[in-house]
Order: structure tokens, then C-alpha cells, then sequence
């Protein structure tokens, strides 16, 4: 069985990108089980508006040209939009702001991933979203657009 990797400081980013979210778009944060692969649904009123997967880098925004997600993440972002007909967020808390890119955009797709924790599974298919394509939080996630 594969390790867990979600540490506090994981949660603690989420509880953050949380309470922008709320603040800057108004809807609430409900952690989805692990079995999704995306972090949460976004509620207004009590129903579900978007998802989110959020990720935190240690960088300012803008200091690369891309983004990358594992690919399994954006798979199971088009599943839900497909079943929801809702939109799947890619939500990054950059050092100086917190952006977000809709999974839908076009993306380039390689591998990638992390050689830190020295496990081989880490290494993974992975999508690279153009930074051009994140936004502000509130004129992406939660803009009112008709569904």
C-alpha cells in the first residue's frame, strides 16, 4: 500500500486557500473524500458551485512559465465536470497571492514529479498549465456564470 503523503502544513494551505475563498467569492469549503483526487467542493447556499485542488509553492507567482498537476488530477477534474456540470479548479497559493486555473484549459502533458521523498511513484504523467491561464481567485471561482 502506497504512503500518505497529506501532512498539517498540506491541510493548514488548505484552510488558507479556504478562507480566501469565502472572503473573496463567497462560498464555503467542503473537503472531499480521498477517493475523488480534488480537494473540495465549493458550496454557495449549500450547493456544490465548483471543485478545487489546491496545491502551495514556495515561489512568487509568475517565477515559472508553467504548472504542473498529476495527470490522474486532471482525469478525475473532467470526470466531475462531466458528471456535475460543474467546473474543476487548479488552485495555487503562491507566495505573494492565490491564483487559480480552470482543469479545462489546454495543456501541455509530460512527466514529472517529485524526487524528494525517494519513492518511484512519484514520478507520474503530469499536465503543465501555462501560468497566462491562472487568475485572481475571485474573477475565476465562483464568477456567477450561468450552469
Amino acid at each position: 500500500m502506497r504512503p500518505y503523503y497529506e501532512q498539517r502544513s498540506d491541510l493548514d494551505n488548505e484552510q488558507r486557500v479556504a478562507l480566501a475563498i469565502k472572503e473573496e467569492c463567497g462560498l464555503d469549503w467542503r473537503k472531499l473524500s480521498i477517493t475523488y483526487r480534488l480537494d473540495a467542493a465549493l458550496l454557495r447556499d449549500g450547493v456544490i458551485d465548483c471543485f478545487a485542488e489546491v496545491k502551495a509553492r514556495k515561489v512568487k507567482f509568475g517565477a515559472y512559465s508553467t504548472m504542473m498537476v498529476s495527470a490522474l488530477k486532471v482525469d478525475a477534474a473532467k470526470r466531475l465536470t462531466a458528471i456535475s456540470g460543474r467546473p474543476c479548479y487548479f488552485v495555487i497559493a503562491f507566495d505573494d497571492c492565490i491564483a487559480a486555473c480552470d482543469f479545462a484549459a489546454a495543456h501541455d502533458t509530460g512527466l514529472g514529479g517529485r524526487a524528494d521523498r525517494l519513492d518511484a511513484q512519484d514520478s507520474d504523467v503530469c499536465a503543465y498549465y501555462r501560468i497566462k491561464y491562472f487568475k485572481p481567485l475571485a474573477k475565476i471561482i465562483g464568477t456567477g456564470a450561468e450552469r
